[in-house]
């Protein structure tokens, strides 16, 4: 999620070039994605990229609300920080959720991409 368009077409056209993806899934907000990752049609969603700065919905307020459906199972997928901030405090404020894999900052490149896939394979915690 990104509140940037063309952050989002450039992520989706790196992803799909570096065949990390099949199908690329954007929502418009937080709350939109929240419902969707927690339907069962969200439970095949493989990796969540997720910046920091939205309009209405923060990322580290969307991780607030998404880590209890992912600790409970409602939700499975890891998230991925994409963001344009490379401050420490950031970073270590995103590694703090038992959801986020890693944190990336932008542009996302070739090499980025091809490491999402890693990330996404991770098992969860206690799985």
């Amino acid at each position: 999620m990104d509140d940037n368009d063309d952050d989002l077409f450039f992520a989706q056209i790196i992803l799909t070039a570096a065949g990390v993806v099949a199908e690329v899934t954007l929502k418009e907000t937080g709350q939109i994605a929240l419902e969707y990752l927690a339907s069962p049609q969200g439970h095949d969603v493989d990796l969540i990229l997720l910046d920091i700065n939205m309009p209405e919905m923060s990322g580290f307020e969307f991780l607030d609300l998404y880590q209890p459906l992912y600790d409970r199972g409602f939700a499975r997928a890891p998230v991925v920080m994409h963001s344009s901030s490379s401050a420490p405090v950031d970073k270590s404020r995103a590694s703090a959720y038992g959801c986020v894999r890693g944190y990336l900052v932008k542009p996302i490149s070739k090499v980025m991409a091809l490491s999402l896939v890693q990330m996404a394979a991770q098992a969860r915690p206690g799985a």
